[in-house]
């Protein structure tokens, strides 16, 4: 039995190497069936290849090259098969595989091993590529995201599997026919599996980073339009009022309307009227918004604002910026029991030549930062958490500072940005 797993342990390396990684990925309806189904399809075509490639000398390179991709392929079809995941992502996930099982090969040839093949010498390799598979799984691929891994296309992958296929499979094969098992070959050999896995971490790294490129600029281009479409609505809103008021001093003067009626109608005209004026019109316009949605919630909003010095910031980038910032404050404070502790204050003020900003409210959640910034308390991180990332990339476009600070319940956002350029403060 101890021999017969021995002459297909490339077959079960690969697949328990697959199966580790794959632990966060999609899987396909009925798994655990597909699973042992699967085991059992590649453990009865190892016998069949067993026997296909018996006879094929050491010296016949070629041969044993389409010997090892062969059972890669047919273990990795296995792994779809239980997967749902498009096929960049399994070829991605599949030279990963073949690195780690590559990786444990090496480890144990520069270990002082005796050759036999018993019963202690398989438990000790499988254990070895565990150990290796679970690291890889817990430094890397427990954090991969489907939705990042399926962005990868031809020509990102394609790369991977020619390192694979000249780390692996041809310096095997070399290794093989010119009996090459030298130390420094086989720490050269092992250093190359590292640099591909190491190489793959950073393809991921880039589509992550793409992604959220995309999600931030989408999300300012709605900014933009939201702005264009806030400020007309204000424009309107004013407009409309004025109107109201002056018919109402009409009414007044002929009498047709009761004193108390009239009061009343203009407190109410008042309350949408209430426009807030800070010298710059991009932030007049999220203020008043921000703080009508304030009203509503049954949210305290102070306001000290004197926008001048942010005359420089262009109006959407502005309209995005505050109301990124006044959109996390008013979530937090809405969702406080304590009606005492609904409040945000919010102060904007010119400091020699630079705009301070300071926006205060309280939560009943411990922040957890990463990178300065604090994370996104929502279940689906796929679709939340960019708004602050928009806010950093956006204080960075006018060389500004972010910084977030908790203290208890208290929350304190700062931001610093200049009112001049800096080539021009230079000057």
């Amino acid at each position: 039995m101890v021999q017969f797993l021995f002459s297909r342990m490339f077959f079960i390396d690969i697949l328990l190497i697959a199966l580790i990684l794959t632990l966060r990925l999609p899987k396909r309806d009925r798994f655990p069936l597909r699973l042992v189904a699967a085991a059992a399809v590649c453990l009865a075509i190892s016998v069949g290849w067993g026997f296909l490639f018996r006879n094929v000398s050491p010296d016949a390179m070629g041969m044993a090259i389409l010997n090892y991709l062969g059972i890669f392929l047919i273990v990795m079809l296995a792994v779809w098969f239980c997967l749902q995941i498009s096929g960049w992502s399994l070829i991605y996930i599949g030279a990963a595989t073949y690195f780690i099982q590559h990786i444990s090969v090496r480890i144990e040839g520069l270990l002082p091993l005796p050759p036999e093949q018993n019963l202690p010498a398989l438990l000790f390799h499988v254990g070895v590529v565990l150990v290796l598979a679970l690291l890889a799984y817990g430094l890397f691929f427990r954090r991969v995201e489907y939705h990042i891994l399926s962005r990868l296309k031809l020509h990102q992958v394609a790369p991977i599997w020619i390192i694979m296929c000249l780390m692996c499979l041809v310096l095997s094969s070399y290794a093989s026919k010119a009996g090459e098992y030298s130390l420094s070959f086989r720490l050269a050999d092992l250093l190359c599996s590292v640099v591909g896995l190491l190489y793959q971490y950073s393809l991921y790294q880039v589509a992550g980073a793409q992604r959220e490129a995309e999600s931030i600029q989408l999300l300012l281009q709605q900014g933009r339009k939201q702005y264009e479409l806030s400020k007309d609505s204000i424009e309107r809103v004013n407009i409309k009022c004025h109107d109201l008021r002056h018919q109402i001093r009409q009414f007044r003067q002929a009498g047709q309307l009761d004193e108390a009626a009239v009061r009343e109608m203009e407190a109410a005209i008042d309350d949408y009227d209430a426009k807030v004026e800070t010298g710059n019109t991009a932030l007049d316009v999220i203020l008043t918004e921000k703080r009508s949605l304030c009203a509503e919630k049954g949210i305290g909003f102070t306001c000290m604002a004197d926008g001048r010095g942010l005359a420089r910031i262009e109006p959407a980038d502005l309209y995005a910026l505050f109301g990124n910032a006044l959109d996390n404050a008013i979530e937090a404070a809405e969702g406080l029991q304590d009606e005492a502790k609904k409040q945000i204050a919010l102060t904007v003020r010119q400091v020699g030549e630079f705009s301070s900003v300071h926006l205060q409210n309280y939560t009943d959640r411990q922040l957890v930062m990463a990178d300065g910034l604090p994370l996104t308390s929502k279940e689906d991180k796929y679709n939340h958490g960019f708004g602050v990332r928009s806010m950093q990339r956006l204080v960075e476009k006018y060389s500004g500072e972010l910084i977030f600070q908790q203290e208890d319940d208290v929350v304190d956002l700062y931001l610093l940005l200049p009112c001049r350029p800096p080539e021009e403060r230079e000057n």
